[in-house]
């Protein structure tokens, strides 16, 4: 039931931007303003926000190295999956690398972290925060290596994996491992920023679906159908099934299924455009995903705890 009352009040938030959509267009510099802000203001205070909030916790080190490794192996063997199904499955050649990589990098940061607040409190925060540093590191390096025509690997690449919410999250470790205060005014702030994350996200989404329809780009069904179909089906599959086997405990599988389900990373076509992939691509893959994970998460999710 909490998690059907935090879907619907995600749907109500999307809702909210698909009218801001209709009625403010979606500018570049609207859209790189929002992005800032949720990626480096509030995602970044609901994740530091959840630190100063868990409670202290035995082994928890251990717990934020677990799920930080399992992320770290879920994404390298999910992109591995993905390239090798789409170099056998796939049509549509060209499309091989940009569709394993957009099969395998989810939104974990801009919809994880604040779903995973909402349903778990702060220490779901922390846990997804955890998992979403894992992916970066992955998506910055092996994922931009996928994508390029002339792959290669530079310090450059490791160094844009250290976002803000990764960099919150090394943050968050140092205060709870030596048990730091911060002063109560510098705790409202930044829990008054983390309470703006949850709607300004959502908000995002929506306006994002309203510009996306606007637009005319044409593709195949099932070059857009293969990279969802992993990305929300198959790799949540495989990922629960590894979960169901590992020795965790508390919060981290629910966390888990939830991150692994999330549908494909709302940068990727930034991404993409950087390193000279389609882009165009890279939104219709990544809002089709998205429009079906709405439905999709719940489904999962639902089965993963059924068998926990």
């Amino acid at each position: 039931m909490l998690l059907l009352n935090t879907m619907l009040t995600i749907f109500a938030l999307i809702g909210v931007g698909l009218l801001i959509g209709k009625k403010v267009a979606m500018t570049p510099e609207i859209k790189k303003l929002l992005i800032f802000m949720i990626l480096n203001i509030t995602l970044p205070a609901i994740i530091l926000n959840g630190f100063l909030e868990i409670s202290a916790q035995e082994n928890l080190t251990a717990k934020l190295a677990s799920i930080f490794f399992f992320s770290l192996s879920f994404n390298i063997l999910g992109l591995a999956l993905a390239y090798g199904m789409m170099k056998v499955f796939l049509q549509e050649r060209e499309k091989v690398s940009d569709s394993a990589f957009l099969a395998t990098f989810g939104n974990t940061g801009l919809i994880g972290i604040p779903l995973c607040a909402a349903l778990f409190g702060s220490e779901g925060a922390v846990f997804a925060a955890v998992f979403d540093a894992g992916m970066c590191l992955v998506l910055w390096t092996l994922g931009v290596y996928t994508i390029q025509k002339d792959r290669k690997l530079t310090i450059g690449y490791l160094k844009k994996a250290f976002t803000a919410p990764v960099c919150a999250v090394l943050i968050g470790v140092v205060i709870v491992s030596f048990n730091l205060t911060l002063p109560i005014i510098l705790q409202s702030f930044v829990g008054k920023l983390a309470g703006a994350a949850t709607p300004l996200a959502m908000f995002f989404i929506g306006m994002l679906i309203i510009t996306v329809l606007k637009e005319k780009y044409t593709i195949p069904y099932r070059a857009v159908a293969m990279p969802v179909l992993i990305k929300l089906l198959i790799l949540p599959m495989i990922g629960i099934l590894t979960v169901l086997i590992l020795p965790l405990q508390n919060l981290e599988p629910p966390i888990l299924i939830i991150q692994m389900a999330m549908p494909t990373i709302a940068t990727a076509p930034v991404v993409m455009g950087m390193y000279g992939a389609d882009e165009k691509f890279g939104v219709v893959t990544m809002m089709t995903s998205l429009v079906i994970s709405l439905f999709s998460v719940f489904a999962i999710f639902s089965f993963g705890i059924y068998f926990l």
